[in-house]
């Protein structure tokens, strides 16, 4: 994720010094900032995937024993 986020991050920081022409400060500057919030829409991102993934994983395992259940039952 990181390599993302730095290439994204210079990406940014060299389009806005391209844009105002201005000094090799500015765009490390803004290379700075866009790294920060790349991070942490990153780690949002994750969060919200973590979250996703527990959440099927919760749904699996009650279908996986609500099946068990049903078989249960029939074998009686």
């Amino acid at each position: 994720m990181s390599t993302i986020v730095e290439r994204l991050a210079k990406k940014s920081g060299d389009a806005l010094y391209g844009e105002w022409g201005g000094f090799d400060r500015h765009a490390d500057v803004h290379r700075d900032n866009a790294r920060w919030w790349l991070n942490a829409i990153a780690a949002e991102l994750e969060d919200d995937a973590d979250q996703h993934i527990h959440r099927v994983e919760h749904l699996l395992t009650a279908n996986h024993l609500r099946t068990q259940a049903g078989e249960a039952h029939h074998e009686r």
